[in-house]
């Protein structure tokens, strides 16, 4: 009986044994093939991934010394519109660093405003903290133009950079829960110790002698009510670092104890001698002022602190990948 073959295969049966032997190691080359580029696409994901991360970082580190300018610029012009007028050339001071900070801002942007889409947020910056930095028509004015620039300008800046940079979405929980504590409760908590700060010295300049009024008293607890919110989220997403993490322990435990505590002087200090004091004293200012501002540095030292293990954690991702 003869053997049928079906159709295209009497071709292959007629192919010499190296061309056979060519037609197998391609068709087994294909998954192999498949597989590699797969993996390609990763190794090229995961290195891109925490190249664009460690940019984000740097970004961030650059934005929050602005901020942090920007805010004790408001409490210097509070306090010499208050009658402060020794407290003018440190505004000057701040003001002029301010401009420096903003510099390394425009910088970042020039090479990374496009991926990361901060071209229009830093034009308002660019635009609108020249207006808020010679604004002095009066102390109120002045506080709320300050406060519109963090708001409107600083904090979408800091979103958009941990979202667009895909820091937001660090694929490590331990990773992801500091760089969620250092862009999103750490600036909005040295903003309520800021407008406590700034507040709070006012009342003792403006009310030297008499009692803090009901409205002074209602903002400084209200502010003090978000420090604290604040303060609770970011020690509890760094928390959840430092218990899967022993490089973020080792890094950021000592800070963290120490900001908590200076935080904490800082809001019973604002209790004794703001809130329940009959009389406030004009001589209280400078250290409440001081204070205030040791609370606002200890909690960004920790963007300080734990930049230099995201870097190495990112680097380490990216070496892997490789």
């Amino acid at each position: 009986m003869r053997r049928r073959h079906l159709p295209g295969f009497s071709q292959l049966a007629n192919l010499g044994i190296s061309t056979k032997l060519g037609l197998i190691v391609i068709v087994l080359a294909i998954p192999i093939g498949a597989l590699l580029f797969v993996q390609y696409q990763d190794q090229q994901a995961a290195t891109s991934q925490a190249d664009s991360e460690s940019n984000g970082l740097d970004y961030v580190a650059a934005v929050m010394p602005f901020m942090r300018e920007v805010q004790l610029h408001r409490g210097l012009v509070e306090r010499v519109l208050n009658g402060d007028e020794p407290a003018r050339a440190n505004m000057q001071r701040t003001a002029a660093a301010a401009d420096a900070a903003l510099a390394s801002i425009n910088e970042m942007d020039s090479r990374w405003g496009s991926d990361f889409e901060t071209k229009e947020l830093v034009a308002f910056l660019n635009t609108e903290w020249p207006k808020v930095r010679d604004l002095r028509t009066s102390a109120s004015e002045s506080n709320d133009a300050h406060t519109r620039l963090i708001e409107e300008g600083v904090f979408p800046l800091l979103s958009t950079v941990s979202i667009e940079s895909r820091l937001a979405l660090d694929p490590d929980i331990d990773s992801r829960s500091v760089i969620v504590a250092l862009t999103d409760s750490l600036p909005r908590l040295t903003e309520a110790l800021s407008q406590m700060r700034s507040y709070g010295t006012a009342a003792l300049i403006s009310r030297k002698g008499m009692s803090a009024t009901d409205e002074q008293k209602r903002f400084l607890t209200a502010q003090a009510g978000l420090a604290a919110a604040h303060a609770d989220a970011l020690e509890r997403s760094l928390e959840t670092a430092m218990a899967t993490n022993p490089a973020f322990e080792e890094a950021l435990r000592p800070i963290v104890r120490r900001s908590s505590t200076t935080r904490g002087v800082f809001s019973d200090n604002t209790n004794s001698t703001i809130l329940n004091a009959s009389i406030l004293s004009g001589t209280g200012a400078e250290g409440y002022f001081l204070l205030g501002g040791s609370a606002i540095d200890l909690s960004n030292e920790l963007l300080v602190d734990a930049q230099e293990t995201l870097d190495a954690q990112f680097q380490s991702r990216a070496d892997a990948a490789q």
